[in-house]
């Protein structure tokens, strides 16, 4: 993939990735899942529209809970594994 190096921003932090997703915006996110494999994703956070009802089960503040358009389902993402995210044509890579 061949990317400006004007729209590479690197993210050092949890706090501040957390804050680049939370105001709603769809964004592409690749990260290591548990079991080691590397998966990228479309997501969204805010999404509540297929919320059941009951009690968030999961309040590390590690993790990130989004909306998978792939999946449509609801996913967790542990931020401290996420190495690539990109939203409106620029793409953050974080420092591993």
């Amino acid at each position: 993939m061949n990317l400006k190096k004007s729209n590479m921003l690197k993210i050092e932090t949890v706090q501040r990735l957390k804050r680049f997703v939370s105001n709603g915006k769809i964004f592409s996110v690749t990260f290591i899942k548990k079991n080691g494999e590397e998966r990228t994703m479309l997501a969204r956070t805010g999404v509540a529209k297929h919320l059941v009802g009951g009690k968030r089960m999961n309040n590390n503040p590690n993790h990130l809970v989004v909306w998978s358009f792939g999946d449509r389902s609801y996913r967790t993402i542990n931020l401290e594994t996420i190495t690539k995210l990109k939203a409106n044509g620029t793409e953050y890579q974080r420092l591993v």
